[in-house]
């Protein structure tokens, strides 16, 4: 599993979604603000 704290790469969320898409997995922000890849 990977985190990726969006405060550090500016348009994470919308990469992510797209790749998560793209990967299969969900993806969703964390309690802490995270995206997680499952």
């Amino acid at each position: 599993m990977d985190e990726i704290g969006v405060d550090h790469w500016p348009g994470a969320w919308a990469h992510c979604q797209t790749f998560g898409l793209q990967q299969g997995f969900k993806v969703r922000f964390n309690a802490t603000g995270h995206i997680r890849f499952h």
